[in-house]
């Protein structure tokens, strides 16, 4: 009995722990007329991506409400060239996440995966993850909801051109890398919740390392990190990048 008696306090201080962790900073997105979101600026990641044999994004996400099937709840949308997009992370069709992405203007379709269930409740914390590999012999789409792998495409359900990202080498005025939705889009594509701990990779992060950074702050600097947003200044309208891209 007083072993079972620890075991329930080691899961209740774990649970403590995660839920302290998640709400200790983020930013707020609401709904409509004040349609909020975050600009990084036009094609800021595709010279970042220049050469990178996939590419991976984390975060923590508690989103307020979902979209409708056929509508999404955007929640990073790096852009390529013109309408197309290098990496793109969503909810989608009540709550369920979709990542994709190319690997350069040579990919004409939209690579990508959709989970087959809701990330979860609302209101509720949860951690989402996309990877794109683009190197030969493990071309693949992955997605995960609390480090688990929930969906995944390989060839050749998938067909990236390169085996490296091939930047676009004329970016068209107007391709918007945001956080939270899309201002170009006629719906908007809003994200309504919270986010928090976004990073952004230029390799393909496997499940182990997904599973070993996300309850942590990143130690600084971090090889092939692209971008990295803890949200943890507290007010403002600026939110600072923290890895050296600034």
């Amino acid at each position: 009995m007083r072993h079972k008696g620890y075991f329930l306090l080691i899961l209740l201080l774990i649970g403590v722990a995660t839920s302290c962790w998640a709400a200790n900073s983020a930013i707020q997105f609401n709904a409509a007329p004040a349609n909020e979101y975050i600009m990084m600026g036009t094609n800021q990641f595709n010279p970042l991506f220049g050469g990178a044999t996939g590419l991976s994004f984390e975060g923590w996400i508690k989103p307020s409400s979902f979209a409708g099937v056929g509508s999404r709840n955007i929640i990073f949308n790096a852009g390529l060239s013109g309408s197309t997009v290098a990496l793109f992370v969503c909810l989608r069709d009540n709550g369920l996440l979709q990542v994709g992405g190319r690997s350069g203007v040579a990919d004409a379709v939209f690579q990508n995966v959709i989970s087959p269930a809701a990330v979860g409740p609302l209101n509720s914390w949860v951690h989402v993850a996309g990877v794109l590999n683009f190197a030969a012999g493990q071309k693949s789409v992955k997605a995960y909801v609390n480090d688990q792998l929930v969906q995944q495409a390989v060839p050749p359900a998938i067909n990236f051109a390169n085996n490296a990202y091939v930047t676009n080498p004329a970016p068209p005025v107007g391709t918007n890398d945001t956080i939270g939705g899309n201002p170009a889009v006629g719906t908007f594509d809003a994200f309504l919740g919270q986010v928090e701990e976004f990073k952004v990779w230029t390799y393909a992060r496997t499940q182990a390392q997904i599973q070993a950074d996300m309850y942590k702050d990143l130690s600084l600097p971090q090889a092939n990190l692209a971008a990295y947003w803890k949200f943890d200044t507290g007010a403002g309208l600026t939110a600072f990048d923290s890895s050296t891209h600034g």
